[in-house]
Parts: structure tokens; C-alpha cells; sequence
């Protein structure tokens, strides 16, 4: 919908399966800006569960007709969305699918100091009096073999220190806990939390009908995985519509939308 509806603005936060906030006529400075979402006549104010491949066309009202037929709520505009029906003709089995990896781009990926480039910090941006519980005194820091932490200790020694005996923790020892730790050469932690995510979508859709009845069902899986790992989004969704039409003058039927989805996201 982006750059094809002029006055049209769409944002979104990036995070996995979260819904884009579209704005119509801009940006109020209170009350509520979102527009009114109507799905094959229904009024709603979140079409975000909606699956994008069972849409069959998108329409922005943002003047003055929008707020003479559906009132007040249409005060930020409305967009009309017409998912797919069936169609005359013999039935038809449709099965989509597309795959994708996501990643965060180059120049968005902080450069972090490694162990040595954080001593040099320390020695470059630290007093002469500073001591560092974990790489020793201002002038002689050094990478410990081990660092320790305890109640009594905690600081970074040698391999051959007494202290960094692992026997010394005893995990029956509430009072005074005495955790060892062997030094890492230095930890990337964005690249810890980070992954290529996976997206993958699967739709399948069977559709026909005659003179008197036509139908269109559609059921789909969405999967995003977050480009940090243990975020993620999956959504399930059922669609049928039907319409049958006994006689010249009368027709039934149905739009049924059923939806479930999950959204793992970091905790703040």
C-alpha cells in the first residue's frame, strides 16, 4: 500500500508479525490516529491477523464520503479490504509458497570491543589508582586465566592460584557460593543473540462453483523467525467464503475468518 495511495503513510516496527500502523490523513497530536478497517463489511479497528493472499483488493477512503457512511469512526479514514471468493467453473486446488532469509544489515551491526581493545580502554581512559577487579592494577592489566566470583573473591587469577582450584566449589555451600569461570578470549554478544531469520509462508486454496453456488477456501501458515534469536511469529488461518443462490432473487452465504498466532518477542 506504501507509495501506491497517495497521503498513505505505512510504518512498522520491524519486530516479527507486528502489525504495520498506517496513518491516512497524518498525524494528530492526541487521541487516536489509526484509520477503520472494514473486511468484506465488517467493521473493525485490527486487521493484522488478516492473511495477505486471501485479499482480494484494498480501497483508501480518506475524505469526506468515508465519514458520511460509517460516522465518527471514520474520522482517520477507512480502508476497505474485499478478501477472495469463489468463481464460476469446474474446482480448482491451488497450493503457494515462498521462502526467505532476513538479517540485519551491515551498517546497523555495532562494533564491540574485544577483550585486548578493552584493556587498552581501561589504560587509556582510567586513573593510575584505578584497580580492575577482573584484569588487576592501572599500568599492568593482563588477562587472567580465570576470574572468580565469590563473597570473599572476586576478581581474575592465574591457573596455577590456589584459588582457582575447582574443588574449592562446593555446590553444597549456600552460605558462600564460589563460582570459576576460564576466561573467553573475548565474546561478541550481538552475534551471540543474532541469527539469519527464516520466512515461510504456505497457502493452500481450493476454489469453484456454478450457475447457483460458488466457494473458496483457503488455509495458511505463516512463519517469521526474529533476527534474534528466540523472537519469532507463527499464525494459522482459515478462510471460507460461500454464496448460494436458490433462487433469482435470494442469496446466502458466509465469510468465515479463523486465526491463531503466537508472537515470541524479547523481554524488555
Amino acid at each position: 500500500m506504501a507509495g501506491r495511495a497517495a497521503g498513505v503513510t505505512v510504518s512498522s516496527t520491524g519486530d516479527p508479525g507486528s502489525s504495520a500502523s498506517i496513518r491516512i490523513r497524518g498525524f494528530a497530536s492526541y487521541g487516536n490516529n489509526n484509520p477503520l478497517y472494514v473486511i468484506d463489511g465488517v467493521p473493525t479497528t485490527d486487521a493484522s491477523r488478516i492473511n495477505p493472499q486471501d485479499v482480494e483488493s484494498i480501497q483508501v477512503l480518506k475524505d469526506a464520503s468515508s465519514a458520511s457512511i460509517y460516522g465518527a469512526r471514520a474520522a482517520n479514514g477507512v480502508i476497505i479490504i474485499t478478501t477472495k471468493g469463489g468463481k464460476m467453473g469446474k474446482t480448482t486446488l491451488t497450493y503457494d509458497t515462498y521462502y526467505g532469509v532476513q538479517s540485519t544489515p551491515l551498517n546497523r551491526i555495532p562494533k564491540l570491543l574485544n577483550t585486548s581493545e578493552l584493556l587498552t580502554y581501561l589504560d587509556k581512559t582510567t586513573a593510575t589508582t584505578f584497580v580492575d577487579p577482573i584484569f588487576g592494577q592501572h599500568g599492568s592489566f593482563a588477562i587472567p586465566d580465570r576470574y572468580i566470583v565469590s563473597n570473599g573473591f572476586k576478581g581474575g587469577v592465574s591457573a596455577s592460584d590456589p584459588r582457582a582450584n575447582p574443588d574449592l566449589y562446593t555446590i553444597a555451600d549456600y552460605t558462600n557460593p564460589y563460582q570459576i569461570f576460564q576466561t573467553s578470549p573475548g565474546t561478541n554478544w550481538f552475534d551471540a543473540m543474532s541469527q539469519k531469520g527464516i520466512i515461510q509462508s504456505h497457502q493452500l486454496t481450493a476454489s469453484g462453483g456454478n450457475d447457483k453456488s460458488t466457494f473458496s477456501l483457503g488455509m495458511n501458515y505463516f512463519n517469521q523467525q526474529g533476527t534474534f534469536k528466540n523472537t519469532g511469529y507463527d499464525r494459522y488461518s482459515l478462510r471460507l467464503n460461500s454464496s448460494f443462490s436458490p433462487t433469482s432473487f435470494l442469496t446466502v452465504g458466509e465469510n468465515l475468518q479463523v486465526s491463531y498466532d503466537n508472537r515470541r518477542v524479547m523481554p524488555p
